[in-house]
């Protein structure tokens, strides 16, 4: 009975498993559109693995957090620490990127930014991935606007 039950489930599993067959060369951005074999869109990052480009794209933004974010040509501080925007390499150019020149101005909303990010980076990415440096992270964002607040002093 064991076995029939485990040959019922391999042909379950192999008559309903993703079956990833390029139906358009049709682009979206600059990616090609990759459909399913029902034609439904299927993600640029690993088509065949469903779930791995939401893996992929949150460790990128992640690191990019963690790592990446330029320093504000003016003040020398983050980027995130002054403003809720700036442009990509994509838009600025990767020199005035890198060069802490693509910040926007734009309004800055620390309680939004950072309640975000402790939640985002705290209590879903860190247990997540299972790297305690985004505690860090936070802390240096919470602590920088206890320390200097959301009005000039004068």
């Amino acid at each position: 009975m064991l076995f029939i039950s485990t040959l019922l489930c391999f042909f379950c599993n192999a008559i309903t498993a993703q079956i990833v067959v390029p139906t358009s060369t049709q682009k979206l951005g600059m990616h090609d559109i990759i459909k399913d074999g029902s034609g439904k869109i299927l993600a640029w990052y690993e088509p065949k693995t469903p779930g791995l480009a939401f893996a992929h794209v949150s460790k990128l933004a992640s690191e990019f957090i963690k790592s990446g974010t330029p320093l504000d040509s003016a003040t020398g501080l983050k980027s995130y620490l002054i403003t809720c925007c700036f442009s990509g390499p994509h838009l600025m150019g990767e020199k005035k990127f890198k060069e802490g020149r693509a910040n926007m101005d734009f309004m800055h909303n620390p309680a939004m930014t950072y309640a975000g990010m402790v939640q985002s980076l705290v209590l879903d990415y860190r247990v997540f991935s299972g790297d305690a440096a985004y505690v860090g992270v936070v802390k240096e964002m919470l602590d920088y606007q206890l320390a200097n607040g959301t009005t000039p002093a004068n």
